[in-house]
């Protein structure tokens, strides 16, 4: 009788027909149990991808210790790290000299080298080259003034028997003619002083109003703010580059080793910047260096979470769970901020606290989440949503 009543229908109806179902109660354990491994497979890519982004937040916490900003009131008691605060150490810039702009006398502005060093190889009184435009105060004159660190040149203000000498840059004012000064006791630059009997900081003032706005000292050394952003930059474009080839390769290995080697990279190497402190590592190549390397291994962590849990999926729902769980980028930066700033709370002037906390708190939550993580529904005998719902036009029979 059957094959009677089917006998001449087009194959593509037979084919489209589904089979009998066993009734709606067949098919409720297998959703259950897919939607429990789709939100612990979604939970868990999402709290890596989150530990991927708080381990990049460090950096930008701790600039402010590797490199002290002028005029913070905690300047001096800062001292930097090397060789991004040589800018501002007196003993490096004495070695390389600095320039003076602004004050709009050629007798001050200009090119500035140590004539004096003192005991502590920190220079105590430099000299405006060329040489022969300006002079320096020879060292029985300060100690007849009683000036401890006078650094200096000196003008000649006037003409004829009314000419007298003015101090341009003076570190302490006193009845001669001073031109600019800074607080008692300190040292060019003039931002900060790096020995422990002084801790008074500085900024150059003009003694009198006619004598226009203080000169700005530029030290002849990089700037510690453009040393870090080419950490930065560096860091970046190893991560834009990578990126290209950890995506193919994401797509020819086992994801849950891959998404491991990056997890396990990216920790070490955020580990290894905050190392530095410890090593009494101050070489700028070793800073570029371990950044580069942090940025290959930190771009494997998208590709392998992306790949992850795109089967986990369905079709219909992509663009809002996607949007959801994109927010683990803000809410990792929002982590590492506040677990970097504790440590620094915690630990005050330590630099390299920050980079462990993060760093191990990306080995050690990461790694534990990629090992529990379910790769595939198949490998827990499930169907993925994108093979359990064809699009309908496959199956479509027309009239």
């Amino acid at each position: 009788f059957f094959s009677q009543k089917w006998r001449g229908c087009p194959p593509a109806l037979l084919q489209s027909r589904p089979a009998p179902m066993a009734g709606p109660a067949a098919a409720t354990p297998d959703r259950a149990r897919f939607r429990r491994s789709q939100a612990q497979v979604l939970s868990l890519t999402f709290l890596i991808y989150c530990c991927f982004h708080a381990s990049r937040k460090p950096a930008s916490v701790v600039k402010g210790l590797l490199h002290p900003r002028p005029g913070l009131a905690d300047a001096c008691q800062n001292e930097g790290w090397a060789p991004f605060n040589e800018d501002e150490d007196p003993v490096q810039v004495g070695m390389r000299g600095y320039d003076l702009h602004g004050a709009g006398l050629p007798e001050v502005d200009g090119h500035y080298t140590c004539a004096r060093r003192d005991a502590g190889d920190v220079c105590d009184v430099y000299r405006r080259e060329p040489f022969e435009l300006a002079r320096v105060w020879d060292r029985p004159v300060l100690e007849a003034l009683g000036y401890p660190h006078l650094n200096s040149t000196w003008v000649i203000r006037g003409a004829g028997l009314e000419a007298h000498q003015c101090e341009a840059l003076s570190t302490v004012l006193a009845e001669a003619c001073i031109l600019y000064a800074q607080g008692s006791n300190s040292l060019l630059p003039g931002l900060c002083i790096r020995r422990t009997d002084r801790t008074s900081g500085s900024s150059w003032r003009a003694t009198g109003p006619q004598h226009g706005l203080p000169p700005r000292v530029v030290p002849s050394i990089t700037d510690g703010t453009t040393l870090l952003g080419y950490c930065d930059s560096v860091y970046l474009a190893a991560y834009a580059m990578a990126m290209f080839f950890t995506g193919v390769l994401a797509d020819h290995m086992p994801l849950r080793q891959f998404l491991l080697v990056g997890v396990l990279g990216s920790g070490l190497f955020v580990l290894l910047l905050g190392a530095a402190e410890g090593l009494a590592i101050h070489s700028l190549a070793y800073f570029v260096g371990v950044y580069a390397v942090q940025g290959v291994f930190q771009s494997m962590g998208w590709p392998a979470v992306a790949a992850i849990a795109g089967p986990w999926i369905p079709r219909g729902s992509r663009g809002v769970v996607m949007g959801l769980w994109n927010a683990s980028t803000f809410v990792g930066n929002i982590l590492g901020s506040a677990l970097s700033a504790l440590a620094v709370g915690v630990w005050p002037g330590r630099w390299d606290w920050p980079f462990f906390a993060c760093g191990g708190t990306l080995l050690a939550v990461g790694s534990a989440a990629t090992v529990v993580l379910v790769i595939r529904p198949s490998d827990v005998g499930l169907q993925a949503p994108a093979d359990a719902e064809p699009d309908k036009l496959e199956h479509e029979v027309l009239p």
